[in-house]
């Protein structure tokens, strides 16, 4: 099995992914790091159990609070107000990125943690190209329910195949 950040940085680098993850955290406050960890959890171990869901929200919510949103901001402020400080803005940026993939690790591991749960989740169905695709569309139905965003159907289906060509490649 694929781990997080790996998988999540091969997601990340599908046609059209980025820039619908990039519209999501800018539209509506989408924590993408936690949606690239809820497709790698739907495609690579099974349905998101409860407590799984549960602490990654707190813990993504406070490292993003804490130290992700605010090098963002100060990221997209020095793009408008001091544009000759291009060099800084790539370290904030760099800085960013790294704390995100600190992020998918602690993520990862709480998976881990709950990991007993998800088996006896994914063991529901027989593993198919098209039950991993349908359980990965449901997981991104819920995550859009908890934290109360709107993912579009075309969104949602290019999350869902792009993950599939990722933890099962043809």
């Amino acid at each position: 099995m694929q781990g997080l950040s790996d998988f999540a940085v091969s997601l990340y680098q599908q046609p059209e992914v980025a820039q619908s993850c990039l519209q999501l955290q800018n539209d509506q406050g989408c924590q993408v790091p936690v949606l690239l960890a809820y497709c790698w959890h739907a495609s690579s171990i099974g349905i998101l159990p409860e407590s799984t869901a549960h602490d990654w929200m707190k813990l993504a919510s406070d490292r993003s609070a804490q130290a992700i949103e605010p090098l963002r901001e100060a990221r997209t402020w020095m793009k408008q107000h001091w544009p000759n400080a291009e060099d800084l803005r790539e370290t904030i940026k760099n800085t960013e990125l790294q704390l995100e993939l600190r992020l998918l690790d602690e993520l990862e591991s709480l998976a881990v943690t709950h990991r007993q749960d998800s088996i006896i989740n994914s063991q529901c169905l027989p593993e198919t190209r098209q039950n991993t695709l349908a359980r990965t569309e449901e997981v991104l139905r819920d995550f859009a329910l908890r934290y109360q965003i709107h993912i579009a159907d075309d969104v949602r289906d290019l999350l869902a195949t792009s993950c599939l060509k990722i933890a099962s490649p043809a």
